[in-house]
């Protein structure tokens, strides 16, 4: 069994002031705040970082719970974290924070600037525990903030005190706050002597009851507003109602009592706390009523503020302490400041955290009007006020509870047993006043499914996932229907609700995905390196192995074949290893000139180009006619080759040309080493090496003897190797030359001197 809370919130009005929950920290300086409890004030530590001359704001909610505060650039949560969407990346001068009568959930952050800027809010939602929305959409204000809840409950006045830079007029403006948003209200304007002596007011302070307004500037004067609470107006003003003393330049700090009947100032250069009744809103009364209350010789105290236990506190910079005025509705000449009162380590060189006047609305009522209960569970009705009434009556509107049905109880619980819509009346008597107050509790019973057991599915049956009846569905897929279609693994899982009422459930699926394998295109190698074969996934391959992948070197088809309990898919490669034929081309050939040369392929071949220096050829058989080199590029079997050869074209040789020398020296020199014929037109071409030249050559010694027999040339030694000797030999030489269908044939003979 649960036990559900419905908090119902009663707020009053005070003829004499009371703690409020909503101010019950005071968070500001350095690293430091304190608390108001029962006990008394006690410190505590925190994330801010408030400078010098910038005034923080801090709020709690209706229990007395710390929920936010802020510093002159970040906003934190009540652990002391920075909000993720509050930091805002400028120094603000003062700041405070607004309940959203619109959304109990929400919470306005307002900030302004003394030096002028556009008034900035943001929101923030409890929720989300963040920033949710900025905007600058007022006019350029700047100066000091207050807040105030309306008589009727229904929202609150801003007030922002400023003195337009200077020019010696205090502008008073007031923004409503309600249930729509904020929006302009008033305006208040007066001149004053002084009041233009610096750039921006000292300070700006609204009265427990909401019915003065006190503000200070720097000329030790302060000024005094009627401010109507009902209307949200400015209805008078006293001009530099009070003089606090001191220089021209000191400033004051101000708090009002709880009673709103006096005015306590503290200032720079007189170091004192001075008392002034204001009941009269007379200026010469409240001149004449000055008193001063205590002084502090060090000249240290920076700061002032109402309590919401009801005491006046001072920030002591010296001491690091705060001082305090006991019972500050009593006359001045009775009290006296109490030093030492709470250690604030680290608190230096601030002012206290500007927090919105809850104490002015009247006797209201917050409730949800109607209320959602579930069927079985406790109901905790929670009354939270402020001011404890004398009695109250619940009637539960369930007549088969019996006697249970009625409680005098504050805060009772009570347990519906059926589904159904119930009038649940409220009687709270406080002091002369009954009061009235009516709900409608809702009771919705839990829905009732169940998902059912863990599935296994194959991905072509996807299974369906049914929640059963209930008003209201939220899956954790983002569907909010009663039944999704589970389209992958995981675990799923749904909240379905009646009112406020859920049932949860889970059930994990387990899809059997498609399978699909693709071994890629078919392969042509042209080098013998092996190549991997990949399937992506586990496979069953026709070369009998288990892998994902394969490594082969051979041609053939490749299968590889995959499958779970659903489905099965395979897939094939061709993989062809091309072995390029030789190519039969001579690396030379020599042909006569005006015939040509048949240059062709062995085999068949694709794109076949021949190419030689000047010329491309895309034909499969050439005949070269030129002296060049032929290059053949071709594709076989889609596999790149190519090979060349060089053709020389020669001419026949002119025997007239032909000559024998008369002396030779075979001496080593490399000059003139062999006796051999000589072309004249080409003395450098040596006629041995033509293959269109036959020499038959033939040396004889004076004897007759041969020396040397057939050849192209003689060395100058005898037929069995040795050196011949110098002198006169003969010889007999028979040339024949012939080429393209052309020959000639001659016969030299004469004698040769061999000298070495």
């Amino acid at each position: 069994m649960r036990l559900a809370t419905i908090a119902l919130l009663l707020t009053v009005s005070f003829s004499s002031y009371a703690q409020v929950p909503q101010n019950e920290h005071w968070v500001f300086g350095v690293q430091t705040g304190v608390q108001f409890t029962e006990d008394g004030p006690v410190t505590i530590s925190t994330g801010i970082d408030c400078g010098f001359e910038r005034t923080p704001a801090t709020i709690s909610n209706a229990n007395g719970e710390l929920l936010y505060y802020a510093d002159e650039t970040n906003v934190y949560d009540n652990l002391g974290f920075p909000l993720s969407n509050g930091n805002y990346g400028s120094n603000c001068d003062e700041s405070i924070f607004i309940p959203d009568p619109g959304n109990s959930s929400r919470i306005y952050h307002i900030r302004t600037f003394y030096s002028g800027g556009d008034l900035e809010y943001s929101i923030i939602d409890l929720n989300e525990n963040d920033v949710i929305e900025q905007s600058t959409e007022f006019f350029n204000i700047g100066g000091h903030i207050n807040a105030s809840l309306k008589p009727d409950g229904t929202g609150y006045w801003l007030i922002s005190a400023d003195n337009n830079n200077g020019d010696n007029q205090c502008f008073i403006r007031v923004f409503d706050v309600n249930a729509e948003g904020i929006t302009f209200h008033s305006e208040y304007t007066t001149s004053w002597t002084w009041i233009g002596w610096y750039p921006e007011l000292d300070d700006a302070v609204l009265s427990p009851d909401c019915s003065r307004l006190a503000v200070s500037f720097k000329a030790h004067y302060i000024g005094l507003f009627a401010f109507d609470n009902e209307i949200g107006e400015i209805t008078d003003a006293l001009n530099n109602s009070v003089d606090n003393g001191g220089f021209v330049s000191n400033y004051a700090e101000m708090a009002f009592s709880p009673s709103s009947q006096y005015l306590y100032t503290i200032a720079t250069n007189t170091a004192e706390v001075k008392q002034f009744d204001i009941s009269s809103f007379n200026a010469s009364i409240i001149s004449g009523s000055q008193t001063v209350v205590g002084t502090n010789n060090q000249q240290s105290w920076s700061d002032i503020k109402l309590g919401p236990d009801g005491e006046i506190y001072l920030y002591n910079n010296a001491t690091e302490f705060l001082d305090v005025i006991e019972n500050p509705d009593l006359p001045g000449n009775e009290l006296d400041v109490t030093t030492g009162a709470v250690s604030v380590p680290g608190a230096v060189t601030t002012y206290f955290p500007e927090t919105t006047n809850f104490a002015c609305g009247q006797l209201l009522f917050f409730d949800p009007q109607t209320i959602d209960v579930c069927l079985g569970d406790e109901t905790q009705f929670e009354l939270l006020y402020s001011i404890e009434p004398d009695s109250v009556l619940w009637n539960f509107g369930d007549p088969e509870g019996g006697d249970l049905n009625m409680s005098m109880e504050e805060s009772p619980v009570y347990l519906y047993d059926e589904i159904g819509s119930y009038d649940v009346d409220l009687t709270i008597w406080f002091d002369e006043d009954t009061l009235e107050f009516d709900l409608i509790a809702q009771v919705f019973d839990y829905p009732e499914f169940d998902l059912g057991s863990d599935i296994i599915a194959c991905a072509d049956d996807l299974p369906v996932l049914a929640a059963g009846d209930a008003d209201t569905y939220d899956w954790n897929t983002g569907d909010d229907t009663q039944e999704i279609v589970a389209e992958s693994s995981g675990l799923y899982f749904v909240t379905a609700a009646n009112g406020i009422c859920p049932t949860t459930d889970s059930i994990n699926v387990e899809i059997i995905p498609f399978l699909n394998v693709s071994l890629g295109p078919d392969l042509v190698l042209c080098d013998p390196d092996p190549v991997t074969l990949d399937a992506n996934q586990l496979a069953d391959w026709n070369t009998g192995e288990d892998a994902e992948s394969i490594l082969v070197e051979e041609s053939g088809t490749y299968i590889a074949t995959v499958s779970n309990s659903c489905f099965t898919d395979s897939d094939s490669v061709l993989v062809n290893y091309v072995i390029i034929p030789e190519v039969d081309l001579p690396e030379e050939s020599f042909i006569c000139r005006g015939d040509s040369l048949e240059l062709a392929l062995s085999f068949s071949a694709d794109n076949i180009v021949w190419t030689s220096s000047i010329e491309t050829f895309e034909e499969d058989v050439i005949y070269a006619d030129e002296t060049d080199e032929y290059v053949v590029s071709f594709f076989y079997e889609g596999c790149p080759g190519s090979a060349s050869t060089f053709v020389e074209v020669l001419n026949s040789v002119d025997l007239d040309q032909v000559v024998m020398p008369n002396i030779f020296s075979p001496n080593g020199d490399q000059t003139n080493n062999e006796f051999r014929p000589i072309i004249l037109n080409e003395p450098n071409l040596n006629p041995c090496s033509l293959s269109l030249l036959e020499v038959d050559l033939r040396v004889y010694n004076r004897w007759g003897g041969i020396m040397s027999e057939g050849g192209c040339n003689w060395t100058g030694s005898t037929p069995n190797g040795d050196d011949a000797s110098e002198g006169v030999y003969y010889y007999i030489v028979d040339l024949s030359s012939a080429c393209s269908g052309s020959s000639d044939q001659k016969e030299i003979t004469g004698d040769i001197t061999l000298k070495r």
